[in-house]
């Protein structure tokens, strides 16, 4: 073989093997099986009620458990222990979500042992499970496999702790 030869097989298997790649990795167009998945993850809903600081009604009935952070339990529901700062979280859970429309962000789980959808959500532009945590109403809490926030809402942890925020400055158990 010639050397031009050599090039043009060479030229060849890189487009090949870069046009393959860009096939399976990126989404250049909505119809694209990518593009298709993250909408699958995404779904808008309207929060009817505030159970309590990690847990909302939706417009539709389905109940949603925020994924990655553990609010105090306010003695209701599944426990019937109220935890110290369970009235504060939910009240600003109220605040962040209650009556608005939400968009619902899907891990790798869709439910959890009781039925609950587990969901990162979001307001207008704010990461309610982020801002909870960052503001003291919740702890961060990795519930494998869903764990994809899991380093944002640990840092957002430690700076809460560090600067005494929320449940943080009030409740005796967390100092």
């Amino acid at each position: 073989m010639n050397l031009r030869r050599i090039k043009i097989i060479i030229v060849s298997v890189v487009c090949v093997l870069g046009s393959v790649f860009v096939t399976t990795h990126t989404s250049f167009f909505n119809n694209s099986p990518t593009a298709k998945n993250a909408q699958q993850q995404r779904e808008r809903a309207h929060v009817a009620y505030v159970i309590d600081g990690d847990t909302v009604v939706l417009r539709d009935g389905r109940r949603v458990r925020y994924i990655g952070i553990d609010a105090p339990e306010t003695g209701t529901g599944y426990t019937h222990t109220k935890e110290c700062y369970a009235q504060e979280a939910t009240a600003r859970n109220r605040a962040l979500v209650g009556g608005r429309d939400v968009t619902l962000e899907r891990d790798v789980s869709d439910v959890d042992k009781y039925g609950r959808l587990l969901r990162y959500v979001y307001v207008d532009n704010v990461f309610v499970n982020k801002a909870l945590v960052e503001e003291g109403f919740a702890k961060a809490r990795r519930y494998r496999p869903d764990i994809k926030y899991a380093r944002i809402l640990e840092s957002a942890q430690k700076n809460a702790r560090a600067a005494q925020r929320g449940l943080w400055g009030t409740c005796q158990k967390e100092r």
